[in-house]
């Protein structure tokens, strides 16, 4: 199912370049997957039969999965990064943070959990000290769960530059994705 959802998005990635659309795609890697000693390969046979662009695709992990010191964790994501991958990491916040390994790991990515954007008032100084990790490490910053325009004001205030939420939209098929995009 992993293999079926990747390559989807690298199909999607290729159409959506040949339409002049230059847009990332965030795909999710499980633990089961990451932990595969074939992910590589079959990412790159992918990639290679898609014609994909891997510096569009995005891998998102959880932060579950780079715990530990298990080497493969270190040599996986550096080939994934030498394919051309960015590698973001996924709800950051509501498991176990360890700030060590976002120095340590070739990481480009760290979305803030909702948890954290939902209830800006109680989470204010964590979220706060969150997105000043992030630019002291030159870690590209998402909000994740932005609903309410209030949400979208402290995202902004915080310059972060992007956001995921409902405010935005819902999950949208491809085709009404690229309507609203051009709209």
């Amino acid at each position: 199912l992993g293999d079926w959802v990747f390559e989807q998005a690298a199909r999607q990635q290729v159409q959506w370049a040949r339409e002049g659309m230059d847009l990332k795609i965030s795909v999710n890697l499980s633990p089961r997957q990451f932990r595969d000693p074939e992910l590589l390969n079959r990412l790159a046979r992918i990639v290679t039969a898609t014609a994909a662009q891997p510096a569009r695709l995005e891998l998102e992990l959880t932060e579950s999965m780079l715990l530990g010191v298990a080497p493969h964790t270190h040599e996986t994501l550096d080939d994934l990064r030498r394919m051309g991958f960015s590698i973001s990491v996924d709800d950051f916040g509501t498991g176990y943070s360890n700030l060590a390994y976002l120095n340590r790991f070739p990481i480009q990515v760290l979305k803030v959990d909702k948890t954290f954007v939902q209830d800006i008032e109680a989470n204010r100084p964590v979220a706060e000290l969150i997105v000043s990790m992030c630019r002291l490490m030159q870690l590209h910053i998402v909000a994740e769960g932005v609903e309410t325009p209030a949400q979208l004001e402290w995202v902004q205030t915080q310059g972060i530059g992007q956001y995921q939420g409902y405010l935005f939209a819902k999950p949208l098929p491809a085709t009404a994705f690229v309507q609203r995009v051009r709209a």
